[in-house]
């Protein structure tokens, strides 16, 4: 195997090692293992006892006190070149990867909240009940909760909608087979159908979260894996039957979704083909997004291969998630619930079942 020297006057090296918070001798071991085995730099959170707390609130100023800490908001934005704090939170939580970071704008300042991601190497207090009752509302509740999270970090937008949302869009039940799809892309969009998907179902059946979140928080990385689809062994007949009347994006997209939803079942599947550099990373921002929406007390890259067959209320008990605490289990976004409840009314008005009155 060939070696790779560490360039230390490299800036992407000189910045992890300010940020990562350890000693240097063990840094560089680390540095130099993920340079020979993957051809990539290490994350954050792949690193053993990374703490970027104090770098983050160092380059942002934070003002602390017992009970909250802020940075003012133009800070926030001229840092991290963005003009919305939402857009500032998801590259500070793509920089910052051993930390969870919430920002609240107040205005002319920011208020700032910090976890410590579970890791490899580390795990985190929680205060997990093990007191879940499952049932499909509940269900329900808890995987829209982890999307929100998702969304709130990273800015991964997943579109949730049901049946009756597809029968009554022309273009999306026009379709084949998208009625009874618990997750597909269409015209650049990865949507959900809450009626199918929930925490019950497997992670391999959720790809299209889960992989599908890289297209947000590594969009280069997600692009390129997916061209190198075209140059692997795959049935693309097959799949154009599978997946008619699509744009060339979003019938590749789910050609990548399905393949490597094969491999992590020990299919065999085109991925096979891919380098171990490449395998890597898939695996890496599978698994990260997965904490990002279970935020245990430990990662899931503690678990087995066979988390991939597990369905994710599994995993959220084997990681100690709270996400499943019976109290933390609030009620389905208040937007979600507005709009079922206008799409009922609206369809009680068309057959004269309710009367609107206007006075």
């Amino acid at each position: 195997m060939a070696v790779t020297c560490i360039n230390k006057s490299d800036g992407e090296y000189q910045s992890k090692l300010k940020m990562a918070g350890i000693p240097q001798t063990t840094f560089d071991f680390w540095y130099q293992y993920f340079l020979n085995k993957y051809d990539r730099p290490p994350e954050l959170d792949e690193l053993p006892g990374t703490n970027s707390e104090e770098h983050l609130f160092s380059t942002l100023n934070v003002k602390r006190t017992k009970t909250l800490n802020s940075a003012k908001t133009e800070d926030i934005l001229a840092l991290t070149g963005k003009e919305t704090i939402e857009e500032a939170s998801a590259t500070l939580n793509n920089v910052y990867k051993d930390l969870e970071i919430t920002l609240v704008n107040a205005g002319d300042i920011t208020l700032i909240n910090v976890k410590h991601r579970p890791t490899y190497f580390s795990d985190r207090t929680v205060n997990y009940k093990n007191n879940f009752e499952p049932n499909q509302v509940n269900n329900k509740i808890v995987l829209i909760n982890m999307l929100n999270k998702m969304r709130n970090a990273y800015g991964i937008n997943i579109s949730l909608i049901t049946t009756e949302d597809i029968n009554s869009s022309e273009e999306l039940s026009s379709i084949p087979g998208v009625k009874s799809a618990k997750a597909f892309v269409f015209n650049n969009n990865i949507y959900l159908n809450t009626d199918y998907a929930n925490i019950d179902s497997s992670v391999h059946e959720l790809l299209h979260i889960f992989l599908g979140g890289m297209r947000y928080t590594n969009p280069a990385q997600y692009m390129n894996l997916i061209s190198k689809m075209n140059n692997s062994a795959v049935n693309m007949q097959q799949y154009e039957m599978l997946y008619p009347n699509r744009t060339q994006n979003d019938l590749m997209e789910e050609v990548f979704v399905s393949e490597v939803s094969k491999f992590l079942c020990g299919f065999t599947s085109a991925i096979d083909n891919f380098s171990e550099s490449d395998i890597d990373l898939l695996i890496y921002n599978i698994t990260r997004n997965l904490d990002t929406a279970l935020m245990g007390a430990k990662s899931v890259r503690k678990l087995d291969n066979t988390l991939f067959r597990t369905s994710l209320l599994q995993l959220a008990q084997k990681t100690q998630s709270e996400s499943i605490n019976k109290a933390d289990v609030a009620p389905m976004d208040l937007a979600y619930i507005h709009r079922k409840v206008a799409n009922v009314k609206s369809k009680l008005l068309e057959s004269d079942s309710i009367v609107q009155n206007c006075e």
